[in-house]
């Protein structure tokens, strides 16, 4: 990239500015764009900053360069400075090629230009993106106003997750497991959950402690629904991504950083710093600093292209990131098209073999993963007739371990359920699951109805219970 190509990008930072912060009309915009535009080819001609301050060669450009006429020059000179105070006090801080590592600004340039391609081809921001923040407002109040919550005003708090046709700050799916925690509680337990989740959003903790307990100790609690209230709460901290991994158009977080790092569009700072906490924190394994980590990176990252100087675009830098995500799903999907109808063109059986032969399946791990199915389903099968004194055998089944059928993910919640059920609680949990694997009515019906039953157990856990009793019917994905 040579240094014209660098100012036209920040000529295009500047447009955005002018016509979406400070709400300048669109003539106005593209006299600037034509103006601004001019200047700067002919500050690189002399060669001197585009953006530094140089009232005489200003003055020299109006009169004797472009030869206008008394009025004329004022309203050029006009943008000129307009120019230049935007770049003093700017968002982003403007460097020559030669004030940094040229590799460097490259990458910065790149994601610069990104940037920009999002707001044009997406329209960033408009209605719809003001309905999600005055949405968030909402969700904020209710969140505030739990202190004094009563009891009976309880399922108010359940308007912060529940799934809403309009404006809702980002969906965070399906809570099924803490809407029926909330309608079970009790005055006691009422007051207990007000205070856990005014302490996740509001206390003085570390956000990463503070998640670590809140999915800890909250029933049907999950990472997803944690992140969530960080960032209703904390909208300059947080931003409303709230998954880690979740492949796909609506990437997690770590996805995210793996994005921008495959894409080419971090510095080297940046990329080591991302390369290492995607070392440090690996699939399934979420933890509350995983999600801090992750979100103060991207936020680092993409702060300097979404802000006003005061304030963070949170909003805006997540739908940045879908948007990026949707946009290298198309390309790869090309790719593969491509591919598809070249030369090379495979098929299904091909792809089999190839995969049999580069992975030599099945393996010796692939038979204990098999004979840990066969133990799971024998424990399953035991669940009539299993006793409260031997409830604890039944974690076996989602357990991780090294040979396992396929991890369903860590089950603090589904833990908790089954060590903390009494003798009166435990048979209902117990013909719930037994239901769930082994009940003749619809597998849908009857996940929807064990997630809705047992408090803790979420749709991973509850998909791998009839898979493992099942696997002539379901594949253990």
């Amino acid at each position: 990239m040579d240094d014209e190509q660098y100012w036209m990008q920040r000529l295009d930072e500047y447009l955005h500015h002018r016509e979406h912060v400070e709400g300048k009309a669109k003539g106005t915009v593209e006299d600037d764009k034509a103006i601004v535009g001019q200047w700067i080819t002919f500050a690189l001609e002399q060669p001197t900053d585009p953006a530094a301050r140089d009232t005489p060669l200003l003055d020299y450009w109006v009169t004797e360069v472009k030869d206008l006429v008394p009025g004329a020059q004022e309203g050029y000179r006009a943008h000129v400075r307009q120019w230049w105070r935007w770049n003093e006090e700017g968002s982003v801080v403007a460097e020559t090629a030669a004030d940094v590592d040229p590799a460097s600004l490259v990458l910065s340039a790149r994601l610069a230009r990104m940037v920009t391609e999002f707001r044009r081809s997406t329209g960033y921001p408009h209605a719809g993106d003001e309905e999600n923040l005055r949405a968030r407002e909402r969700f904020e109040a209710i969140l505030r106003g739990l202190p004094t919550m009563l009891h009976s005003e309880r399922q108010l708090l359940k308007e912060v997750w529940r799934r809403q046709s309009g404006a809702d700050y980002g969906g965070p799916g399906q809570i099924v497991q803490l809407s029926s925690f909330v309608d079970r509680l009790n005055e006691a337990g009422w007051e207990r959950l007000r205070g856990q989740i005014s302490a996740l959003c509001f206390s003085g903790e570390a956000l990463a402690d503070r998640l670590e307990t809140a999915v800890g100790e909250v029933d049907g609690m999950g990472w997803t629904t944690a992140t969530r209230l960080a960032a209703i709460s904390d909208p300059q901290r947080v931003i409303p991504n709230y998954s880690l991994y979740n492949a796909g158009r609506w990437a997690g977080k770590l996805d995210n950083l793996q994005m921008l790092t495959d894409e080419g569009l971090l510095e080297d700072e940046h990329m080591a710093r991302a390369e290492q906490v995607l070392r440090d924190h690996p699939r399934n394994r979420p933890s509350g600093r995983a999600v801090v980590e992750s979100n103060d990176l991207l936020l680092e990252i993409l702060r300097p292209h979404f802000t006003d100087g005061d304030s963070a675009d949170t909003w805006g830098m997540r739908t940045f990131l879908y948007w990026l995500s949707e946009r290298c799903l198309e390309r790869q999907g090309s790719t593969r098209d491509a591919d598809a109808r070249g030369d090379g063109e495979l098929d299904l059986p091909t792809l089999v073999t190839e995969f049999r032969a580069q992975s030599r399946y099945p393996g010796e791990d692939d038979h204990e993963h098999l004979m840990a199915r066969e133990r799971h389903e024998s424990t399953l099968r035991s669940l009539k007739e299993m006793g409260f004194e031997n409830r604890q055998s039944l974690k076996s089944v989602w357990a991780k371990s090294n040979q396992n059928y396929g991890w369903c993910g860590q089950q603090p919640s589904l833990d908790r359920a089954v060590n903390n059920s009494t003798e009166e609680s435990w048979p209902r949990i117990r013909d719930s699951l037994a239901e769930l694997c082994f009940g003749a009515g619809e597998l849908e019906g009857r996940i929807d109805d064990a997630v809705s039953s047992v408090g803790g157990l979420g749709y991973l856990a509850a998909t791998k219970l009839p898979a493992v009793c099942h696997p002539e019917d379901f594949v253990p994905v």
